[in-house]
């Protein structure tokens, strides 16, 4: 392993080969860079404003899905626990997700967390999908323990889970997660240093140990966070127009896991526990769909 420094950077890096991809592991928290006209600062008040966003984002998420279920005439308090119990189940699957890449593919990702404690792969990244495939898989659960109909019940929060997901997107490009592919194109926006993209083309060799910013790359994040608020806009509209109970629920996982699935091609490194997850469970939500939707077409003439 060799150690480097950055000129005027007291940061230690520590650099790691393997199979001809480079990667990083950053020992300290990233300075505070600029982006065009918006200022980028990774740490805000000593915490990081990605986790400061994710907070944002689950208080949101809550506040909306408890107005959500109320419109679909559930029980306040039960919606309350229902929606606390769905956005941690959310945080621990997408902590789970990372945690499983972190072992089982640590060189997919760009960029390196540091090697070290437990603490220390607990107080990094995420992998949203895998928070919202468990709270597919435990929702049935909590809705027993709290005597709520399951179909109702998610089919009423996926909006406010989409609106969560707006901003923790935001948090990502705040931080310089989560980054696309390098293009020269108008979409392309270049990120400073301490981002995260920066780190990643440094030792790429795209960019010098003098540059100032990051070659421009697509704003992937912004993209998951127009996935987030076509989640929570078609939802509601979904909600409208419902032939079932549940529908919304797999419309919803339709949208999310598909666009996320085709979105995982822009970043700049594929991560392939991303795109097995989010193509598994866009089958089994569009046979879920194709098969409820054979159901009620059976059994409206009985209903009339």
């Amino acid at each position: 392993m060799t150690v480097m420094r950055h000129p005027g950077d007291d940061r230690i890096r520590s650099l790691t080969a393997k199979n001809g991809v480079r990667q990083i592991a950053l020992s300290e928290p990233a300075p505070h860079g600029r982006l065009g006209g918006s200022v980028v600062k990774p740490y805000v008040f000593g915490m990081p404003v990605y986790f400061q966003m994710w907070i944002l984002a689950a208080a949101l998420g809550i506040g909306e899905g408890v107005r959500l279920l109320r419109q679909a005439g559930l029980n306040t308090k039960r919606a309350l626990l229902g929606m606390t119990s769905v956005a941690v189940i959310v945080l621990i699957g997408s902590k789970l997700l990372f945690s499983l890449e972190h072992v089982l593919l640590p060189y997919d990702a760009p960029v390196l967390m540091p090697q070290g404690t437990t603490a220390e792969l607990a107080r990094h990244g995420f992998r949203i999908p895998g928070g919202i495939a468990l709270m597919g898989i435990l929702a049935p659960l909590v809705c027993r323990a709290l005597r709520l109909p399951t179909a109702r019940f998610v089919d009423a929060v996926m909006p406010a889970i989409g609106l969560g997901i707006v901003f923790i997107r935001i948090g990502c490009f705040l931080q310089g997660c989560c980054f696309g592919a390098r293009t020269d194109g108008p979409f392309g926006l270049a990120f400073p240093r301490g981002a995260l993209v920066y780190e990643y083309q440094l030792l790429d060799h795209q960019i010098g140990w003098n540059a100032t910013a990051a070659l421009p790359v697509y704003p992937l994040q912004l993209c998951f966070a127009g996935l987030g608020f076509l989640m929570y806009v078609l939802g509601r509209y979904w909600q409208r127009n419902k032939e079932f109970d549940g529908e919304v629920w797999a419309k919803e996982f339709l949208l999310f896991f598909g666009g996320t699935f085709l979105l995982e091609f822009v970043r700049a490194v594929t991560l392939r526990l991303n795109l097995i997850l989010t193509a598994t469970v866009f089958v089994i939500a569009a046979v879920s769909v194709v098969r409820a939707r054979q159901a009620t077409r059976v059994l409206q003439p009985l209903r009339s």
